[in-house]
């Protein structure tokens, strides 16, 4: 993390340790990034695990994406008719209510360009070739399985998500 640590020790009076590590500047980071790159639209968490859904959030998050969730289908699909900007969601398949397959369903035949064309990924613990192909059928067109590490996310965050240039300086 290109830090140091260490200990001062001396025996029968004690031992004292100490780290240090670089701190960003906010400040400059932010200006570094408004420069090259901003991100564009935010991201849609269908989850109906909290735990998961907080954990999605905090990864796109620290990837630089906003992001708002839903817990159920029936919550997504109220959410794309209420904002119809999403860049992005990202779709569980087993959710009470309404499911991942239903939803994407229902948002594929909302009255909006955006709903027909926002890139939907499952996000889901279903593995299997077959389930890829359902998902797939369905209108959505990434899978990602679960747990998702931070990686999988970036990658399919980049694939799908358009970036935007500015010309701040």
């Amino acid at each position: 993390m290109g830090g140091d640590i260490g200990v001062d020790s001396t025996p029968g009076h004690g031992s004292t340790f100490w780290f240090t590590i670089p701190l960003l500047d906010v400040q400059s980071v932010a200006e570094q990034e408004a420069s090259s790159e901003t991100l564009r639209g935010d991201i849609l968490i269908v989850e109906d695990n909290a735990t998961t859904a907080k954990i999605l959030s905090l990864q796109l998050d620290k990837l630089g994406y906003k992001s708002d969730i839903a817990t159920n289908g029936k919550e997504a699909v109220q959410a794309v008719q209420q904002k119809n900007n999403y860049a992005l969601i990202l779709m569980d398949w087993q959710m009470p209510i309404m499911d991942g397959i239903e939803a994407t369903l229902a948002i594929r035949g909302l009255d909006s360009q955006n709903a027909h064309s926002v890139p939907i990924v499952a996000c889901t613990a279903h593995i299997m070739p077959e389930d890829r192909l359902t998902c797939l059928k369905a209108g959505m067109n990434d899978y990602l399985s679960k747990p998702v590490s931070l990686e999988a996310l970036q990658t399919v965050t980049e694939r799908w998500v358009p970036r935007a240039r500015t010309n701040a300086a």
